[in-house]
């Protein structure tokens, strides 16, 4: 018996490490195929005594799509791009209603009554560095084809580059 328990260790191990690649490799996929665009930032406090410093995202939503979301819990939202690629919330996405060609969908979860997510909810940066980021007026991200979305990093109100996320090699623009 407890030979059996052994065999089945290694394969759940590759298993989990199989796994774990590919969500990975999905993820850089999209950092470099996805179509990017900014969503606007409404303000949020910067500093957590506990976690560093961070930011939270609160993305800009108009109210009653984020009510409608908040309801659904889980789908996607259809936007417009405008010239300068930033995100304009049009309705949630209802399969019997086709996408205009100019339309495209962005997934969501909706996170108790206050909180929306569009691929990350949090922008982590250095100690000392909130000066820097309380100036953050867009979120950056990369969508999939499918919705799916990766926050790539933050902006300014003039569409200048604050900083990227970790993991990104600094100076990508």
């Amino acid at each position: 018996m407890k030979n059996w328990r052994r065999a089945m260790i290694i394969p759940g191990l590759l298993l989990i490490m199989i796994t774990f690649i590919y969500s990975v490799w999905q993820k850089e996929q999209v950092l470099e195929n996805g179509e990017q665009l900014l969503i606007k930032l409404a303000p949020v406090d910067p500093r957590s005594l506990m976690q560093g410093d961070y930011m939270v995202l609160n993305y800009h939503i108009p109210v009653e799509l984020a009510n409608a979301a908040r309801k659904q819990k889980e789908g996607d939202l259809v936007y417009i791009k405008d010239q300068n690629n930033i995100a304009q919330f049009q309705r949630l996405y209802d399969e019997n209603v086709p996408l205009a060609e100019n339309e495209k969908k962005l997934h969501y979860r909706a996170h108790g009554w206050r909180q929306i997510d569009l691929g990350a909810n949090s922008f982590f940066f250095q100690e000392g560095q909130a000066d820097k980021f309380n100036h953050a007026a867009y979120g950056e991200i990369r969508i999939a084809e499918n919705g799916q979305s990766v926050l790539v990093g933050l902006r300014d109100e003039k569409y200048q580059l604050l900083g990227w996320t970790s993991g990104l090699a600094a100076g990508r623009e």
